[in-house]
């Protein structure tokens, strides 16, 4: 009788833990109501003519708008569009050139905005389910704002044997033109990377993605940013705590220019 009833707890705890376990995650219809308000389009321009374009996310209710470097890189002027609303962006704040990071850090001046929540890239693992919200397109073929496409996280590339840091997520997500700096979300809507470049010059669907944790480190030890939220595992692992952000070495395999190869 008592083997029986204690049976009979583990089972009702079990299956407790696993409704509790599938109460975080949410459909990805509610995925995009809840992130795509956050997420934008940029073009970005020189001497008012239109040079480029591609994605980015609000990251902080304070108006924080992060993308890729490269996707700025050469303009001396950024606008961002959600649906109806247009702003102009003057204040770059935080930035990195390398190939490693690649990222840079906008500022809207006034306002509360919609983010995407933060979450942890530590957790994710291969095949992994996610998501990306991107403003994908071209002149010629137009561009699809806030494109919605689920995928998972087929390999991760580490900084090396010694020190396992992810550096890149690869993902059969469909990456286009336009899709640099687009959000990548888990399956709770908490934004894990940013898209950051896609192999166009072979016929494969290897697409890359920079994980959150390592932006965060870079825009908190590199930047002096604080978000407004706790540090991620990523700061608290010993190994990590060895590694300044603005020293980071170039690992082998991310020599190539990542504008030389991405989908923008």
């Amino acid at each position: 009788m008592n083997k029986i009833i204690l049976v009979l707890i583990l089972l009702t705890f079990s299956t407790s833990k696993d409704t509790f376990s599938q109460k975080n995650e949410i459909s990805s219809e509610e995925i995009y109501k809840k992130c795509s308000g956050a997420c934008v389009f940029l073009i970005v321009f020189k001497d008012d003519k239109p040079i480029a374009s591609g994605s980015g996310v609000y990251i902080s209710e304070r108006g924080l708008i992060l993308t890729n470097y490269h996707v700025v890189k050469g303009g001396n002027r950024v606008v961002v569009k959600n649906g109806d609303k247009i702003i102009e962006l003057d204040n770059l704040i935080c930035k990195s050139e390398e190939s490693i990071f690649d990222l840079a850090v906008f500022k809207v001046q006034q306002g509360i905005f919609s983010n995407v929540p933060i979450g942890n890239s530590d957790k994710i693992s291969k095949g992994s389910n996610i998501y990306t919200i991107t403003s994908p397109g071209t002149e010629t073929s137009g561009i699809v704002e806030n494109n919605f496409a689920p995928g998972m996280i087929t390999n991760i590339m580490m900084y090396n044997d010694s020190i396992q840091l992810p550096i890149r997520f690869i993902t059969d997500a469909n990456v286009y033109h336009g899709s640099s700096g687009g959000a990548v979300l888990n399956k709770n809507g908490e934004l894990i990377g940013i898209i950051v470049a896609g192999n166009d010059k072979e016929n494969i669907n290897l697409n890359y993605i920079i994980p959150i944790n390592l932006i965060m480190y870079y825009i908190e030890d590199g930047c002096k940013i604080e978000i407004g939220k706790a540090r991620k595992s990523f700061a608290d692992n010993p190994t990590n705590k060895q590694i300044e952000p603005k020293k980071i070495e170039q690992p082998k395999g991310l020599e190539q220019n990542p504008s030389e190869v991405i989908k923008d």
